[in-house]
């Protein structure tokens, strides 16, 4: 059997319980400060589409990369290759809007 190795990334160093609490304690819960009054946020609309926007921009230029091949030259340079030839390919069929007659 073998087993693999880990990294260890944290020690953490935990205190001791205090003391420990009867059932019917309540949890002890955060207040806030007084002068806290929450409200909706007005932009949320334009920053949900404008992030939406964004991402899909960002993943189709990543995407992009990946499928040339972005930091490997042969990859990228075999990928454009082989994407002309497809083109020149797809364009010479019959019907496929080609200019040859």
């Amino acid at each position: 059997m073998t087993y693999s190795q880990k990294p260890i990334v944290a020690l953490l160093l935990l205190p001791s319980p205090t003391r420990a609490r009867p059932p019917d304690d309540t949890i002890p819960l955060l207040s806030l400060p007084h002068y806290f009054t929450p409200m909706p946020d007005s932009f949320a609309s334009p920053k949900k589409y404008i992030g939406r926007a964004l991402d899909r921009i960002i993943g189709f230029v990543w995407s992009a990369l990946v499928f040339i091949g972005a930091g490997y030259t042969v990859v990228g340079i075999c990928n454009f290759v082989l994407g002309l030839g497809a083109w020149a390919w797809w364009g010479s069929k019959p019907g496929n809007g080609s200019t040859n007659v």
